[in-house]
């Protein structure tokens, strides 16, 4: 409301508000004037960057919530504010006039990518093994990807699985992880936790599996590359472990030398660690 107001707040004070400041006056609610409904944008990227699926969004008016998806949706909040029939076919001049505004607000933005990376760093990961492409590419247009309602079941197994996490069932959530991860091979998140529940079951070369498929999947994974790093260190695997520690280094560069130096005092090499606590 502060923003909004200023415009107004500027012609008050004799000074002109810049041109692209974006707002409406609000004088009007002051008195017995009205304000024009205004619709309301809303997004919801979780599903795309740790499931792969398809992104939400939705536009919503003084009676009326459109949600753009793979299988779109469209309520009547006047009668339905619980959201429970969908009216996207009998309605379908307001999803169409609903759909285009959307559409209008988001055209040519795309979705953001969660990391960029540089030609260098993907040489670096090419020549680990790692093929280094991202699950779903920014540029994907999410109306292609699965719809988060049809992966309810999915998802529902994999709160399953961090629960028995929780609870130190580390063999109940390694099935239920391994059954996700069968089903659903795109979601990073889903082996990234198999990978630590294998370590604690003493199965380190079924983590350094899982870190692979995530590395292959998110070429950015920097996190995944530390975590291999440090299997590899544990199985005293020393050039391996250092390879993957080293393309991690301009992700998480104090991280990633804390490791290069503990990988160098386990191989006998004081100088080399001392060079590494340094940087």
């Amino acid at each position: 409301q502060h923003i909004d107001l200023m415009p107004t707040m500027a012609a008050v004070l004799g000074v002109k508000a810049p041109a692209n400041l974006r707002g409406r006056n609000l004088l009007p609610a002051a008195g017995s004037g009205t304000i024009a409904p205004q619709g309301i944008y809303s997004e919801a990227m979780m599903s795309r960057y740790h499931f792969g699926w398809s992104e939400l969004t939705s536009l919503t008016d003084e009676r009326y919530k459109f949600i753009r998806a793979p299988k779109p949706e469209l309520y009547d909040l006047e009668r339905d504010r619980a959201e429970t029939t969908n009216l996207v076919t009998e309605r379908a001049q307001v999803s169409a006039a609903m759909r285009g505004g959307l559409d209008s607000l988001i055209a040519g933005r795309g979705v953001d990518a969660p990391g960029a990376v540089s030609d260098e760093d993907r040489q670096r990961l090419a020549a680990l093994g790692y093929v280094g492409s991202a699950s779903v590419a920014d540029t994907t247009d999410g109306l292609t990807l699965p719809d988060p309602k049809d992966r309810a079941d999915v998802h529902r197994e994999f709160s399953l699985a961090a629960k028995a996490i929780g609870n130190m069932q580390f063999v109940e959530a390694a099935d239920r992880l391994k059954k996700i991860t069968s089903a659903d091979p795109g979601m990073t998140d889903a082996w990234n936790q198999y990978a630590q529940v294998m370590i604690r079951l003493g199965r380190d070369a079924d983590a350094l599996t899982a870190y692979r498929e995530i590395i292959n999947r998110r070429a950015g994974a920097t996190p995944a590359l530390l975590d291999a790093a440090a299997v590899y260190l544990k199985l005293r695997r020393f050039d391996e472990a250092r390879s993957h520690a080293e393309a991690a280094v301009k992700g998480e560069p104090v991280t990633a030398h804390q490791l290069l130096a503990k990988i160098a005092l386990a191989e006998r090499k004081p100088d080399e660690a001392v060079r590494q606590a340094g940087l």
